[in-house]
């Protein structure tokens, strides 16, 4: 099972519990739709209800999209064992979570301040993550396990970042509630870093994504830490354990290079993970770089002070990196949704459509030239 976590998909997820519903029980059906309808009337740009929302032009439609959740899992016992529903009800039920929660976050995008939103964000993808868990344990009667694929800034333990102290709300993240709620010993995190390359990313807010060369990593931060270690060693790739750095700072012998004032442990052809170990227990600057990359202003846009060795258990560096390349990915709907007209997405499935702007190569655009 493959699932989306995040909540970017409110009128598509508002859509798909609609759909659902008009299969199995028309009534309720009209009456989602009917909740639903204010906040249809911003679609497909969902930043319209923040303003709106702001100006004071339309009321909160918090209570409207909680009535639906409720009512809908209110009705799990007769809907679960429909002859049409697979794994549907789970997926609708996700689905009107997640027009919760992104009618929270759109709402609070304004005033709330980024820390409210991305902890909006952060908790609602655990939730997801937590009731799959919890719908695969019902379904097959035993524990289940999960691969959750997200950015270093989602997964590496927020408790360990800068932000999560300076913040007056403390932002927290995905990583952090899994380990909190699972344990550090039933989970395993990793991270990933690089020093240059190429980053598919864009400019600016609405703006196209695009390849451009990465900036190579800021003097004593870990990217530019691991980055001397590849020299030294000849490894272009390699992974630390940081689970060992977490328990003892301390490496054993070899010889020692100078990494901007710190003294890294190595050996010619030793593992590189040796010659970095000891470099990984402090903090140290670290690079996130998500959907925007300014390398104008790559130190205050990109750049916090993290401690690696807390965040991840494991942190693979790749010294050049190449940008992703967007898949052509095409749906198909499971066996039970195949008698819905307009089959439901899965919850909080990317849209599509907008995988055009990504996939538009505007590299000799001049103004957007790095």
């Amino acid at each position: 099972m493959i699932l989306g976590l995040d909540i970017y998909s409110l009128f598509s997820s508002a859509k798909a519990v609609i759909s659902y519903l008009r299969a199995l029980d028309p009534l309720a059906a009209s009456f989602a739709k009917d909740r639903y309808a204010e906040l249809e009337k911003f679609g497909p740009e969902a930043e319209r209800y923040s303003n709106a929302y702001y100006e004071q032009l339309v009321e909160s439609q918090a209570t409207n999209v909680s009535v639906t959740l409720s009512e809908l899992l209110a009705k799990e016992p007769v809907y679960s064992i429909h002859p049409l529903d697979g794994d549907e009800f789970f997926s609708a039920s996700e689905n009107a979570h997640i027009v919760q929660s992104a009618e929270a976050y759109y709402r609070k995008s304004i005033l709330g301040g980024s820390a409210v939103t991305w902890n909006l964000r952060d908790k609602s993808m655990y939730d997801t993550f937590a009731h799959t868990l919890d719908f695969l344990k019902r379904k097959r009667g035993k524990a289940a396990k999960a691969i959750v694929w997200a950015h270093n800034s989602h997964l590496g333990d927020a408790r360990a970042t800068e932000k999560h102290e300076r913040q007056s709300g403390r932002e927290i993240n995905i990583g952090q509630l899994i380990r909190e709620h699972l344990g550090e010993e039933k989970t395993f995190i990793i991270g990933f870093s690089t020093d240059t390359g190429t980053v598919r990313a864009a400019t600016g807010w609405g703006r196209k994504g695009r390849k451009m060369d990465l900036v190579p990593s800021i003097q004593n931060s870990y990217g530019n830490v691991m980055h001397r270690v590849t020299q030294l060693t000849g490894f272009p790739a390699f992974g630390v354990s940081l689970t060992e750095c977490r328990k003892s700072s301390a490496v054993k012998g070899g010889a020692s290079v100078d990494v901007g004032g710190d003294s890294v442990d190595a050996r010619e052809n030793a593992d590189p993970a040796v010659a970095a170990r000891i470099a990984l227990t402090e903090p140290r600057l670290e690079r996130f770089i998500g959907v925007l990359y300014i390398w104008q202003t790559e130190r205050p846009s990109h750049y916090q002070r993290c401690c690696l060795a807390r965040q991840f258990d494991y942190v693979i560096h790749v010294d050049v990196t190449s940008a992703v390349v967007p898949l052509d990915i095409q749906l198909t709907p499971t066996s039970a949704s195949s008698n819905i007209s307009s089959p439901p997405p899965r919850p909080g499935t990317l849209d599509y459509s907008k995988w055009d702007d990504i996939n538009s190569d505007d590299e000799d655009s001049d103004d957007d030239n790095v």
